[in-house]
């Protein structure tokens, strides 16, 4: 399908260059042909211009709604929140790079969903200064180590609640203390963010996003921390396919384990659609 609409978008360009040229009249519709499945369709959408734009606003219209896509956003905000400011004093496992993006990520969304939060970092760092309805998902059974040993980090209920509340702010925030199997989806309202940071195995990072792909907005932006190890990437994969979701960017962020410089055990990240 894509490759037919940059076929589409490419007859559209040379259109406009055509007539252009060609010292046509500003202003006029062209029918474009559009084939799907064999069978001829037309639609009336082009319009040739001399490129006075002070009188056409059709290639600004265009170009915004180009700029206005998630995808865009998403890869934008991955360059822009490299030089971001933010920092979070919640301790975790994670780094400053994914802190920063996060919490840029945040500013271009407006229902956020993660699963893993153990202490609190990353939550924070996504809810900090921005308005979200927000929603936290662990049962807080088990601690977790970095490999060189420099973190060890147990914590409770109370302990995350305790973390996150000075970057609560406007949010609205909704904690579930159980498995995410076990959350109460209709509860949870389209989700445009959601990071999954529970048990990495294929199986249950594949059953995380068939289990909340329902609540997820039309596009969504969906990440998934600790990408390095495997099963992380491939099980994401896995989800998105089975719930049926279409892939619109994806970007995968992998680097030496447990880099605090970089993006601590890798990233990947994609926005998908309904």
């Amino acid at each position: 399908m894509h490759g037919r609409e940059n076929v589409h978008k490419m007859y559209e360009t040379m259109e406009i260059i055509r007539n252009y040229v060609a010292g046509k009249e500003r202003l006029y519709d062209i029918k474009l042909p559009i084939s799907e499945e064999d069978t001829p369709k037309w639609r009336k959408i082009i319009k040739n211009c001399k490129f006075e734009c002070w009188k056409c606003s059709y290639c600004d219209d265009k170009a915004n709604a180009e700029l206005n896509k998630k995808s865009v956003k998403v890869a934008n905000t991955l360059v822009t929140s490299v030089t971001s400011n933010f920092k979070t004093d919640v301790p975790g496992l994670s780094s400053e790079r994914i802190d920063k993006l996060l919490n840029e990520l945040g500013k271009i969304s407006t229902s956020y969903l993660e699963v893993g939060c153990l202490g609190g970092r990353t939550f924070s760092s996504t809810i900090s200064g921005n308005k979200l309805n927000a929603y936290a998902v662990d049962n807080w059974k088990e601690g977790v180590a970095a490999e060189n040993g420099d973190i060890d980090i147990t914590v409770t209920k109370e302990d995350f609640v305790n973390n996150i509340l000075p970057y609560k702010g406007e949010n609205k925030i909704k904690v579930f203390n159980c498995d995410f199997i076990d959350v109460d989806r209709t509860s949870i309202k389209e989700v445009d963010l959601f990071l999954y940071d529970g048990d990495h195995s294929f199986e249950s990072t594949k059953l995380a996003v068939q289990y909340f792909a329902p609540t997820f907005a039309d596009e969504c932006v969906v990440i998934f921390d600790d990408a390095n190890w495997d099963g992380v990437v491939d099980g994401a994969i896995a989800g998105i396919q089975q719930a049926g979701l279409k892939v619109e960017y994806e970007k995968k962020m992998l680097n030496s384990v447990e880099d605090s410089t970089m993006w601590w055990n890798g990233l990947y990240i994609a926005v998908v659609k309904k």
